[in-house]
């Protein structure tokens, strides 16, 4: 890890002395820009930075990174090690703001007036892709890594606060990084089903299983509890059935009834199903499906299949 860091150090101070030595930047103008992305990095810090003798946490990396632009391919490089590495038990993301130890990070500020937005929809860059490739490694998120902060980044951060208890938002504060390292599933143990689906209706998330080992957390939408007109033209109210089920038929592209349209349906009663779905918010709002956003419901057509045993739990 040691390795990680000195060679993003000495990327980052090259990178810094690069720009300054052509005039883009000077050293108040990227104190000035990085107090704007909510991290205190000084002229003392800065100067460090450029002789290779710093040694920053990763948010002032990742801001440092924001303004600068772009980086150099071996910048990119060496922080996308760190980052992989911060999100090892241990690693330096175990010291980023979250109330615990990163409170040193701040420069002694409280942790409470460092908890901020690291990055939120519409940010672009390095930062991002590393985000992408830190949310894939932890099964949340199976789209492009192309560095841009856009629908499947946000809903994959979502799926992983849901996921670990946090705020439901699309935006990445700095103590998510050590969050995400922290994280490990804990489904129920199920030994003798090494391939289901586990849905949590407290937490709002389907946990895949393959082979016995997590290969996708994915955010859904179970029943809202609010009433609905049936085709009948009763009114009954949303509800998700809880218990043990297994994907009894599947549907081909969009599926349309009276109450609307569902994407590549997975049933597991005859009224009941894993969908693809536009709107999935981050709440329960469904008629008692199991929604998923469209993409994932793609996703998911390699990977379940009729027979395959399902629980719904709180």
């Amino acid at each position: 890890m040691a390795r990680r860091t000195d060679d993003l150090r000495l990327a980052v101070g090259a990178a810094l002395r690069r720009l300054r030595n052509q005039g883009h930047f000077s050293l108040d103008d990227i104190q000035r820009g990085t107090s704007e992305h909510g991290v205190r990095v000084t002229r003392s810090h800065l100067s460090r930075v450029e002789t290779g003798q710093a040694e920053l946490s990763l948010p002032r990396y990742l801001a440092l990174v924001r303004v600068l632009g772009e980086p150099a391919g071996e910048v990119t490089e060496s922080l996308a090690a760190l980052v992989d590495g911060a999100l090892e038990p241990g690693g330096p993301g175990d010291d980023l703001v979250d109330g615990g130890p990163g409170e040193d990070d701040c420069g002694g500020e409280p942790a409470t007036g460092c908890e901020v937005i690291a990055l939120a929809p519409g940010a672009t860059g390095a930062p991002v892709l590393l985000l992408q490739q830190a949310l894939t490694a932890r099964l949340f998120y199976r789209g492009p890594i192309d560095g841009t902060y856009g629908q499947q980044t946000e809903f994959a951060a979502v799926a992983f606060h849901k996921a670990a208890g946090r705020p439901r938002t699309t935006d990445w504060v700095y103590s998510d990084w050590a969050a995400l390292g922290r994280f490990v599933s804990d489904i129920p143990d199920r030994p003798d089903e090494p391939d289901r689906i586990e849905v949590d209706v407290t937490r709002q998330i389907l946990t895949l299983v393959e082979a016995g080992h997590v290969t996708a957390i994915i955010p859904v939408s179970t029943a809202s509890g609010e009433p609905y007109v049936t085709y009948t033209g009763a009114v009954v109210y949303s509800h998700t059935p809880r218990g043990d089920f297994h994907l009894t038929h599947h549907g081909i592209g969009w599926q349309c009834s009276y109450i609307g349209c569902i994407y590549y349906p997975w049933f597991f009663t005859p009224h009941y199903a894993i969908h693809g779905y536009p709107n999935v918010p981050p709440w329960p709002a469904s008629h008692g499906c199991v929604r998923v956003p469209v993409w994932e419901s793609d996703w998911l057509e390699g990977h379940l299949a009729v027979g395959m045993a399902m629980h719904i739990w709180d």
